[in-house]
């Protein structure tokens, strides 16, 4: 009788540990990140792009991405990450929306997606016109995104800069200076809002 109800442990034990290991798979459809990447391949926002992190819920910079994969047909391609930021970079590929690709990740259920818009800087100076611009493509995009509710959009309050090694450093939206220098390489810049 003992050994019946070890095996019959061991057995429900075996088949919780499997549904944990697959409850560390999240699936999401690849055409969703397309018709991100699609809004943004207009010549109008040349200076950003969209950024897609797992985060945990209700955590601050609570990333939760192990690893990734694209799945499409037959064929796996692995998804290239950012481990400073958390950020993961998903391919502008129609055949991949053709053939009903699906991202697959090493994360727990409890992850969200979150989708940003970002500038991009590629040299080490830039003036205070040049930052406003940027920053006012980032936002443009940020509408397009929110579609039928971008009039409840809060506008913004500051540019944030983010370093490849994670530190950032912002400025207030009436306080950008007339020429602003970097010491370090700049992996993105994204926008504060207002909180009302």
């Amino acid at each position: 009788m003992n050994r019946t109800v070890g095996v019959l442990l061991s057995a429900i034990g075996l088949i919780c540990s499997m549904t944990s290991a697959q409850a560390a798979e999240l699936n999401l459809q690849y055409a969703g990140f397309y018709d991100y990447l699609k809004q943004a391949n207009d010549p109008e926002f040349n200076q950003v792009r969209p950024a897609f992190f797992l985060s945990e819920q209700g955590k601050t910079n609570g990333y939760c991405l192990a690893g990734a994969t694209i799945k499409a047909g037959n064929a796996s391609y692995p998804v290239v990450t950012n481990p400073v930021t958390g950020e993961f970079f998903v391919p502008f590929d129609k055949r991949i929306k053709d053939q009903r690709g699906l991202l697959v990740f090493d994360a727990p259920e409890t992850c969200q997606l979150q989708v940003a818009v970002v500038g991009k800087i590629h040299q080490q100076q830039i003036s205070q016109g040049e930052m406003l611009s940027l920053a006012a493509q980032i936002y443009q995009l940020m509408k397009e995104y929110a579609g039928s509710v971008s009039f409840m959009m809060p506008d913004w309050s500051a540019v944030i800069i983010v370093f490849e090694n994670g530190e950032q450093q912002s400025y207030l939206r009436n306080e950008i200076p007339q020429d602003i220098k970097f010491d370090m390489a700049i992996d993105h810049v994204r926008l504060a809002m207002i909180n009302n």
